[in-house]
């Protein structure tokens, strides 16, 4: 189907945990590593993009910042491991969840092996991004 937008939301203890926009904004710190900077580039206001933070933060079971104070370079934000793999996670359901949608248009395709098909797909981009990255590796 043209035009399918399939959003993925998780919730963690009753609470917006992680969205599209949230995702988007953790993913604008990690290229930037400020949080104004980041608000600006995901269109949130500086506030906006603090509460999100703050609620995520707080109903997260790790830690997804990590902030340096000022000095010479003048500090900034940077995301843990955690949220690193967090964002990781997030696409590859995103994926999966797309990739069963479009499972779902093929009536050839019983719907009990639905999850194997999807399983087969992650495994092949699993096994895509493992090559991409091996050939993009270079020795020094």
């Amino acid at each position: 189907m043209k035009n399918t937008e399939i959003l993925l939301t998780i919730k963690l203890q009753q609470a917006l945990f992680i969205d599209p926009k949230r995702v988007r904004l953790l993913k604008e710190i990690q290229q930037c590593g400020s949080i104004n900077q980041a608000a600006k580039n995901a269109k949130v206001s500086y506030k906006s993009a603090w509460d999100h933070l703050e609620t995520m933060n707080k109903i997260s079971p790790r830690p997804l910042l990590e902030r340096n104070t000022g000095g010479k370079n003048g500090g900034g934000t940077a995301l843990t491991t955690y949220a690193e793999r967090l964002l990781q996670l997030y696409d590859l359901l995103e994926r999966t969840q797309e990739h069963a949608f479009h499972i779902l248009q093929d009536e050839s395709v019983p719907l009990d092996s639905l999850l194997t098909a999807t399983a087969r797909f992650s495994l092949q981009s699993s096994a895509q991004s493992i090559f991409w990255a091996s050939g993009t590796t270079e020795n020094y």
